[in-house]
Order: structure tokens, then sequence, then C-alpha cells
């Protein structure tokens, strides 16, 4: 089965949702023959929450022969695991908000974002205060 929402890298940014392992690859941090330790709880959370995704994208589904409520359930679980991985992510960004500097803040907001958009596509009402829109100025810190 072809994933809902691949995920595809551009030139600064990404689109899409990554596997764990694409994520883990995109935040693993070495500067100066040294690389940054991904033990911090709060990455650890986005980890966790991008698994449970990979796991519901791994499950085998067949539209042509699932129930149109069957079909609503799928998009609804689907929307409120995308919106952990948001909500993982602001997390991260809330305990992050002190530090001037981190190379992987615009990885995550970036992943927040996606998330949020892609739950939102799912066109269901899910009232959720999520991470702000593409171009704002929080985006450029």
């Amino acid at each position: 089965m072809a994933r809902q929402f691949p995920f595809r890298m551009l030139k600064d940014r990404f689109e899409g949702i990554p596997t764990v392992a694409e994520w883990q690859r995109l935040t693993t941090i070495t500067t100066l023959f040294y690389t940054h330790s991904r033990n911090n709880p709060d990455l650890l959370a986005i980890d966790h929450a991008l698994a449970e995704f990979d796991s519901s994208e791994a499950t085998p589904f067949d539209a042509t022969k699932e129930s149109q409520e069957a079909q609503k359930t799928r998009a609804r679980i689907t929307a409120l695991l995308l919106l952990g991985i948001a909500k993982a992510c602001m997390v991260w960004m809330e305990h992050k908000a002190q530090t001037t500097s981190s190379n992987r803040r615009k990885h995550v907001m970036n992943l927040a974002i996606e998330a949020q958009e892609k739950a939102n596509s799912l066109g269901l009402n899910l009232e959720f205060k999520g991470p702000p829109k593409r171009g704002n100025k929080a985006l450029k810190q």
C-alpha cells in the first residue's frame, strides 16, 4: 500500500509525513565530528507519535471494499494520529522556546505544520489549536 502522505525533501523544508527512520536521519545533528544526542524525552515523544502513525499506515486497506462508515472511521483515526504528531512537536517547541539556537527547530516546526495540514485535508472538524501557518514570523526563527 502506498503511503497516504509520502515524504519528500525539498530545498529547505519537506512535504508529507516522514517515517521514523527518515525523521531520525533528518534530526540527527553532527557538528565538528560530534553527533548530538537524540535522547531528549520530547524528541523521543515525536519519534513515538510517528511510529504510531507508521503502524496505522502499514495496515492493509482497500477503500473499494470498506463501507463509507469504515472509511470515515479510518480518516478520523488518521487525523487524530496526525494531530498527536503535531502536539508532540508543539511540546518540543514549548520546551525549546528559551533556547536561542536549535538545529532541529526548523524540522520540528515543519513536521508540526505538515501534520496539521494533512489532518485538515481529511475534511474533519477536530478543533485543535495547532502550529502557526507557513510564512508566520515564528517559522523564520
